[in-house]
C-alpha cells in the first residue's frame, strides 16, 4: 500500500467538517438554521441527554483508538499523562460538567467497547479527521466532462471518527450511538443505508479526492458502526451501499449546496432576511435546536433566547 501522509493538525476532539456533508445538505434544508450554525456558530449549552449521550460514547472511543496509533494526535497529550483510563475519564469528563449520570453511563459502555476491541483485524490510522479537497478533485472522480468553474475550487471537507485498515483494507468508520431495538439489548439489523448514504458519499469522496493527490490508497467503504448507549454492549459494523448511478450524482448535489451557500451569504451581506422552512422546525430526533428562536413573538425575544441558551463557537 503507497504511504499515507496524515496532518495531525487536523484531527480534532470534537466539533465538526468545516464544509462537509452535515452543512451542505443544511444550506439546502433551512437557511436560518444554517446561518445560525455554520455562519455564526451557536451551540446549545445544554444538550438532550440522547445527543450529548452519544457525544461523551464518541469521545471515549477517540481516546481509546488514538492510543492505538503510532503517533496519536496532538490532542491527546492535552489529556495528561496518566494511563488511557484516565485520560478517557479526563476527556469525557470535559464535555458534560455538572452531568455526572450521563459521564458515567458514557465511560461504562467507553470501557466495555475497549474490552469488546480488543483482538479485532483494526490497524488505526488516525481518529477525528478531517479531509479536504476541491470541489474539482471531486467532480474528476466521477465525469469526464469539465467542472463548473465557478466552484471548482471551492474547498469541501468530510470529518471521520476513524480512519484505518480493516483486514488489510482502507475504510472509513462513523460511529453511530442507538438505543436497542429489542429486549436483549440487541442493535438488530442495519436497515438504515438511505439515511446515512448522503454522509457516506460525500465522505468517500472528499477523501479519496485528497489521497489521490497524494499518492495514497483508494477508500474500499464507508461504515457504519452502531454501539449502544447502554449495556450489555452491542456493536455492529456495516459497509453503507453507494450505487454507482447515486455516486454520479452527488458532485451534482455538492455543486448545487456550493451556489445555495454562495446565494445565501449574498442575501445576507445585502442585508436580506433569509427565509424560514417552518416545515423542517421537527425531525426524527425532535425539534430543531433554533426552533424557540424562529417562533419568537419579537426580535428581542430571538436576541434573548440565542444570548441564554446557545454559545457560540466561532
Amino acid at each position: 500500500m503507497n504511504e499515507i501522509r496524515f496532518d495531525p493538525a487536523r484531527s480534532s476532539l470534537g466539533g465538526s467538517s468545516r464544509r462537509g456533508p452535515h452543512r451542505l445538505a443544511a444550506a439546502l434544508g433551512c437557511p436560518i438554521n444554517w446561518a445560525l450554525r455554520y455562519i455564526d456558530g451557536h451551540r446549545p449549552k445544554e444538550e438532550p441527554t440522547f445527543r450529548l449521550g452519544g457525544t461523551l460514547i464518541h469521545t471515549g472511543v477517540a481516546v481509546h483508538h488514538a492510543l492505538q496509533m503510532k503517533q496519536p494526535p496532538p490532542w491527546f497529550d492535552l489529556l495528561g499523562r496518566g494511563t488511557v483510563e484516565q485520560r478517557i475519564v479526563q476527556a469525557v469528563s470535559m464535555q458534560a460538567q455538572g452531568r455526572p449520570d450521563d459521564i458515567r453511563a458514557a465511560l461504562a459502555v467507553t470501557e466495555a467497547y475497549r474490552d469488546y476491541d480488543v483482538g479485532r483485524p483494526w490497524t488505526t490510522l488516525m481518529v477525528e479527521y478531517e479531509f479536504m479537497a476541491t470541489m474539482g478533485e471531486v467532480w474528476a472522480l466521477r465525469h469526464s466532462s469539465p467542472c463548473p468553474p465557478d466552484v471548482i475550487d471551492e474547498l469541501v471537507s468530510a470529518r471521520t471518527d476513524w480512519v484505518g485498515l480493516i483486514n488489510g483494507y482502507f475504510q472509513m468508520v462513523d460511529h453511530k450511538t442507538l438505543n436497542p431495538r429489542n429486549a436483549n439489548n440487541s442493535l438488530g439489523t442495519y436497515r438504515d443505508h438511505h439515511e446515512h448514504f448522503w454522509q457516506a458519499a460525500v465522505n468517500k469522496l472528499v477523501a479519496t479526492a485528497e489521497l489521490k493527490r497524494s499518492g495514497g490508497p483508494e477508500v474500499e467503504s464507508f461504515n457504519i458502526q452502531r454501539i449502544t448507549r447502554s449495556l450489555p454492549l452491542d456493536v455492529s459494523i456495516d459497509a453503507i451501499l453507494l450505487p454507482t448511478v447515486a455516486m454520479d450524482e452527488i458532485p451534482r448535489a455538492m455543486v448545487t449546496a456550493l451556489r445555495q451557500e454562495r446565494q445565501l451569504m449574498a442575501w445576507i451581506d445585502g442585508g436580506e432576511k433569509l427565509p424560514r422552512h417552518f416545515h423542517q422546525c421537527y425531525g426524527r430526533f425532535g425539534n430543531c435546536d433554533f426552533v424557540n428562536v424562529c417562533h419568537a413573538t419579537s426580535k428581542q425575544e430571538q436576541l434573548a433566547v440565542l444570548a441564554n441558551d446557545f454559545y457560540s463557537v466561532t
